[in-house]
């Protein structure tokens, strides 16, 4: 019998009001290979699919209708049954002079916009490599 088992791909929501970011995420995400990817235009319909699809990931921008980003990192990092989902915020509003603004999102990553697609590669691989491996 055969052990070794297929890695199962990687769940990752993109989250933003964006579209053309969002398909431009979505289009280098798929080329990799290693993930599932769903995508929602605003904090609502994010939140219906999060339960839906139960991500791994969610990539989230900050300012959006209805629900913004800030709400719903709240939301996933107060969930119990979210422990273990990782939020990397994508953003052009990010204020890095004053970090306790970041910290209060409980974020797990941020990558400030505009940014390359190598950039938000490392910092999902960074994000989503399994506990007790070690970087190479």
């Amino acid at each position: 019998m055969d052990t070794s088992a297929t890695p199962t791909k990687k769940k990752i929501l993109i989250v933003d009001d964006d579209e053309a970011m969002v398909k431009a995420m979505t289009r280098f995400l798929r080329l990799d290979g290693r993930f599932d990817i769903d995508h929602a235009y605003d904090g609502i319909q994010a939140g219906e699919k999060f339960i839906q699809q139960q991500p791994d990931l969610v990539i989230l921008d900050l300012r959006m209708p209805r629900v913004n980003g800030f709400q719903l990192c709240k939301a996933i990092k107060n969930d119990n049954l979210a422990k273990g989902v990782k939020v990397l915020i994508v953003s052009g509003v990010i204020d890095y002079e004053h970090p306790e603004n970041i910290a209060r999102l409980q974020a797990d990553g941020v990558l400030a916009k505009p940014f390359d697609n190598q950039q938000l590669k490392r910092k999902i691989d960074e994000l989503l490599k399994p506990s007790g491996s070690t970087a190479k």
